[in-house]
């Protein structure tokens, strides 16, 4: 399932919130929380991927945005920022 590329710093930010590490394996993001995995297939920027579980929390944080507004957005875009750029600077990935 697609997730859209412009909302993939916040959304990856909401995980990170959520209490899931963040891990990086053959080129995709895995966000582990308990025994669930969120992988999260950016290695085609136009095309970015999730499994099952990814989606799911995906749809959560989209229900939150609607729900909390653009503060809710803006606040997890922050929170993503930091994260992509510190997993950058250790040369994990390319989102």
């Amino acid at each position: 399932m697609k997730i859209h590329p412009k909302v993939l710093t916040a959304f990856v930010g909401y995980l990170k919130n959520s209490g899931h590490g963040i891990n990086e394996k053959n080129g995709c993001l895995v966000m582990r929380r308990g025994v669930k995995d969120a992988i999260i297939d950016c290695r085609v920027e136009e095309n970015i991927t999730v499994n099952d579980y990814g989606y799911r929390l995906y749809m959560t944080f989209m229900h939150r945005w609607l729900n909390e507004g653009k503060r809710f957005l803006s606040k997890m875009q922050q929170l993503g920022l930091m994260i992509v750029s510190r997993v950058k600077g250790r040369n994990y990935i390319d989102c």
